[in-house]
């Protein structure tokens, strides 16, 4: 009975300590945040002339025609304007609490695959990496990018570890990285990640892993493409492919995206 409750105790503590942790990396980062608006006059001073195509206008809410980063941004500026009016300082509060809605799921995705001193490392640096690089007064598209990526990556993890099975799952995860894939090309840093597990998993067979290697990339493609004929009115060539690689390079190479790539890449 008494090493129940010392159990007990152990496990509240535990969680008292991570969530306590987790509380402090977020005000940190708020904190940070909120100076950079006040210094900054609540305005956005880094950009400026993307966030105003979400205003809500008089013939309707922003429509979305294409599917980019830059798009995705943009529809949900215009949902939460279409709600709580067309106001600059919204971008910015928006853009905070991107950023700690992406770390609490890298943190989440981190501490499915490994341990809890981990996972707060991987949140004490995405903490770190999200306040130097992700201006919460730049309205750049790849805040959306980062929330989305720590989204999956712990919707991904959850499929890994919890769905048995030597091969089903990389069917579903091979579907979710394929649509990812077309969306924006961080979703390749996933990708290899789950190329990399399968690879180092001990509990399978050189030939079993052959196997969910073939089933991952088989659906991943599979589901790239279907995307891609879907999003371009049931069309598809070389010159709409070329036009999509440019599209998501114009992002990649960019110099200040480019940092923002490197970020997710170190996470």
């Amino acid at each position: 009975m008494n090493s129940e409750n010392m159990d007990e105790k152990k496990k509240t503590g535990k969680i008292l300590f991570e969530l306590g942790l987790l509380i402090l990396i977020g005000t940190l980062l708020s904190y940070f945040g909120i100076q950079q608006c006040i210094s900054h006059g609540w305005k956005v001073s880094m950009g400026g002339e993307l966030f105003s195509k979400a205003f809500i206008q008089t013939d309707g809410s922003y429509v979305l025609t294409y599917l980019t980063q830059e798009s995705i941004y943009l529809s949900f500026l215009s949902v939460l304007f279409s709600f709580l009016g067309n106001k600059e300082e919204l971008v910015l509060v928006i853009n905070l609490i991107l950023q700690l809605v992406g770390i609490l799921f890298f943190y989440l995705g981190a501490k499915k695959i490994s341990s809890i001193t981990f996972s707060v490392i991987v949140a004490v640096i995405g903490g770190l990496l999200s306040g130097y690089y992700y201006a919460v007064t730049m309205d750049c598209p790849m805040h959306i990018i980062w929330c989305l990526f720590g989204i999956l990556f712990w919707m991904l993890t959850k499929i890994y570890c919890d769905c048995r099975g030597k091969f089903l799952k990389y069917l579903f995860i091979g579907i979710v990285l394929g649509i990812s894939c077309y969306v924006d090309m961080a979703a390749f840093f996933l990708f290899l990640i789950f190329i990399i597990f399968i690879l180092v998993d001990g509990r399978f067979s050189f030939k079993e892993k052959l196997v969910q290697l073939f089933w991952c990339l088989i659906t991943v493609v599979s589901s790239f493409f279907v995307m891609f004929y879907l999003w371009n009115n049931y069309l598809f060539n070389v010159s709409l492919f070329y036009k999509w690689l440019e599209e998501r390079l114009y992002y990649f190479t960019k110099a200040t995206h480019f940092n923002h790539y490197v970020s997710l890449g170190i996470i």
